[in-house]
């Protein structure tokens, strides 16, 4: 299947220091990003380690980079660069809507044309084609890759609290977004310490329920306490993505969503890391 992800939009960062300006700025290590491997993912951090935009960093050419980015985050990303440019040789453009695209691959035959780049957060996850001219290909609504990242527990950015969640509480240190041996970043010396000290207390996870999850109802045991919340829903609600308390995993305690029964996928699985 293929989707048009018209939740994201496109820039383009070139200039003589475009490398070396996004290797100081975002997580991951931009020298890493070459013609053969040409797309990475990334975040960009608060000095405190907080989320500002998860962003997928396309080679074009020497010097030159797409930023596939969050559309209600793209103005808030761009003041933020700039802030950080200082005396940089670097240029940000926004590429015009009408003219550009970022499409997601999945399921059967994802790897099947050229011109798809594999999706770098890890194997499954199908591939990624951006197009920069006017004709755009017919694809389907972007609800059904959401609903697939769901069922997969990889957390798109509108399940993001922007400016208040850390790295390891919706998982994108399991996402291929950050090189821990690349150096100082933005927001290195507390994302570094909650990984190697083994300081995360929360996680997001994939949930499903016989009914409807509701949104602004607490995930809470049967005494009413609140041990998480659900931050994205799928196409028919009876799918999301939750943040959940670790101490769900090491008590064994069962959580109930306005009322409803909730099965946390992989808990099992996580629960050996406690």
């Amino acid at each position: 299947m293929i989707c048009h992800l018209k939740s994201r939009r496109l820039l383009r960062i070139a200039g003589v220091d475009a490398a070396i300006f996004l290797q100081n700025t975002l997580t991951n290590d931009i020298r890493r990003i070459t013609a053969e491997t040409p797309l990475q993912y990334n975040l960009l951090l608060t000095p405190q380690g907080k989320i500002l935009s998860e962003i997928f960093v396309v080679w074009q050419a020497e010097n030159t980079y797409l930023l596939d980015v969050y559309a209600p985050r793209q103005s808030d990303l761009i003041r933020r660069l700039m802030m950080f440019l200082l005396r940089a040789k670097v240029t940000i453009e926004e590429l015009p809507e009408q003219s550009s695209g970022v499409f997601a691959r999945f399921g059967e035959a994802a790897n099947a044309e050229p011109g798809w780049l594999q999706d770098p957060r890890r194997s499954g996850l199908g591939t990624r084609r951006y197009i920069s001219d006017a004709i755009l290909p017919t694809a389907d609504d972007e609800y059904h890759y959401n609903d697939f990242c769901i069922s997969q527990g990889v957390a798109t950015a509108e399940a993001i609290r922007h400016e208040q969640d850390f790295v390891h509480d919706v998982g994108f240190e399991k996402l291929n977004a950050i090189a821990w041996d690349k150096g100082c970043f933005i927001g290195q010396e507390v994302a570094a310490r909650v990984e190697h000290r083994g300081l995360a207390k929360k996680g997001l996870y994939h949930v499903t329920a016989d009914a409807a999850l509701d949104a602004t109802a607490p995930l809470a045991d049967a005494a009413g306490t609140s041990f998480g919340e659900v931050r994205q829903l799928s196409h028919d609600a009876k799918s999301g993505l939750a943040l959940i308390k670790n101490i769900v995993f090491q008590e064994d305690i069962h959580l109930l969503n306005a009322g409803v029964p909730v099965i946390i996928h992989s808990a099992v699985h996580l629960k050996t890391k406690f």
